[in-house]
């Protein structure tokens, strides 16, 4: 009995702590799917652009060069509660915008030149790049 004790125990102390460690993500991809990253910068204190984000415990930024100019914001999500699965969920569609998930990353691409078949296009190399996880594109 003592040690179903101690197991309940171990697995609520690591539950509780999923969301306290940052992802080992270090920076954004180089090229997806053509386009080629020009800046980067982590993001701190993390913007809440969105209310999708307001868990986050790590973003990034990153302007790319490529058909059109894009900017992408990835936010590295807890596992609950506000993990990225509920971001997607949340995600209205806004004109010029595609959002993500995929693991605990939730982000969003936008560009006011580019066609949705361009942001889907650079949203999934971007997606390709991420560890693995269950992915959603809206």
């Amino acid at each position: 009995m003592k040690r179903l004790w101690i197991v309940l125990l171990v697995a609520v102390v690591i539950e509780m702590s999923r969301g306290y460690f940052t992802p080992a993500l270090q920076a954004l991809p180089q090229a997806p799917a053509g386009w080629t990253r020009v800046t980067q910068t982590a993001l701190d204190p993390i913007p809440h652009e969105w209310s999708e984000t307001s868990h986050a415990v790590k973003a990034w930024r990153a302007t790319y060069s490529g058909t059109s100019q894009m900017t992408l914001t990835l936010y590295a999500m807890p596992w609950s509660p506000g993990s990225a699965w509920d971001a997607i969920q949340r995600w209205r569609p806004v004109p010029g915008a595609m959002a993500f998930s995929k693991g605990r990353y939730f982000g969003v691409a936008v560009s006011q030149g580019a066609d949705e078949a361009a942001l889907k296009r650079f949203v999934q190399g971007v997606m390709a790049t991420l560890p693995r996880g269950g992915e959603t594109i809206r």
